[in-house]
Order: structure tokens, then C-alpha cells, then sequence
């Protein structure tokens, strides 16, 4: 009986009453939310066989995409913010793994961030906003209707002052789109 999983309980109830048990309540050997069943009622059951699926869903994984010019600014363990669709607190979480392979189609490098599931906001199959918090970089910034380009220079007018200007060699970096 002890190696069915039956526990010492269940065993001394029928060792006292002399009668056997028609039907067996199982207990799980860990505790966690049911994911998935994996039986019907009245299912005979071989030695072994899954009953159910259980998930521990006091930390969580999100699965997310970074564009592929967007990867020199993260690092694993950077803080992120989670937020859900009608609730109004956020959720701390952090970088937990970065993808070192690129999807060709869209571009982009799978992510994982790891959350902690505290107030069991988060369940299997949710949509999440993550934001991710990069230490800004102080650099010159201009429109890109400011620069003129000539051949393979680039260049801008700068005011000298007093009615003055002046162009400016300069090197283009990265385009941002502000909305």
C-alpha cells in the first residue's frame, strides 16, 4: 500500500475497520496550481502514469521579443517593469535569459524575463507590457530633416550667433522614433 502512495493515515483506517477501500484519494507530493488533468473519473490507471500537470506559479516566466538593433542596450539581470492589461500596479521582474540566436523572419531575439508571482496577478497564457529601463547615454540629438547630406557627408547648420551659420560635418547614428 505505502508504495502505491497511500499514506500511513489512509493504511491504519484500514487495518482498523478490516474493510478494503473502494476508492483511493491520491494526495500530490508537491503543491502548485492544476495546469492540466490528465484522467476522467472511473480511468483505470497503470503504476506511473501522470495523473495531472502542476505548475508552481509563484515565479513566473514572460517570453518576449527584442528588435535586433535594440540588444547592445540590454543584459541579463537588467530590472524590468511588467504591467497587464486593467490593472493599474506594476510588477517588478528582471532579464532572466537572452536567445543568442536571431528569428530571420521578424527579426527579433526571444527573451525571458522572470517574475515573481506574489499576488498571483500572472496565469499561463497572459498578455504583459514590459518595460525595460536602459541607463540613458548623454549624445546630441537633431532632426533628421536637419541634416543634409552631400555624397557621403552629412552635415548640419549651426548658428554662430549675431545672424551667422555655419555647416558642420557630422556622423549619423541610430534613427528613433519618439511617439
Amino acid at each position: 500500500l505505502r508504495r502505491w502512495g497511500i499514506d500511513e493515515k489512509q493504511i491504519a483506517v484500514i487495518e482498523k475497520t478490516g474493510m478494503p477501500m473502494e476508492t483511493i484519494p491520491i494526495y500530490s507530493p508537491m503543491s502548485g496550481t492544476v495546469i492540466e488533468r490528465l484522467v476522467t473519473e472511473g480511468q483505470y490507471l497503470s503504476e506511473g502514469e501522470p495523473l495531472l500537470r502542476l505548475a508552481d506559479l509563484s515565479k513566473v516566466w514572460i517570453y518576449g521579443d527584442i528588435y535586433e538593433f535594440e540588444l547592445p542596450y540590454i543584459k541579463k539581470d537588467m530590472p524590468v517593469k511588467i504591467s497587464l492589461e486593467g490593472f493599474k500596479k506594476s510588477i517588478d521582474g528582471k532579464i532572466d535569459f537572452i536567445n543568442p540566436v536571431v528569428d530571420t523572419g521578424s527579426r527579433t531575439v526571444k527573451v525571458r524575463f522572470e517574475v515573481k508571482n506574489n499576488f498571483g496577478l500572472l496565469r499561463p497564457g497572459m498578455y504583459a507590457r514590459i518595460r525595460i529601463n536602459v541607463p540613458q547615454q548623454p549624445m546630441l540629438a537633431v532632426p533628421s530633416s536637419a541634416v543634409l547630406f552631400y555624397g557621403r557627408r552629412a552635415v548640419v547648420i549651426v548658428s554662430e550667433g549675431g545672424g551667422l551659420m555655419r555647416p558642420v560635418e557630422v556622423t549619423v547614428g541610430k534613427k528613433w522614433f519618439y511617439r
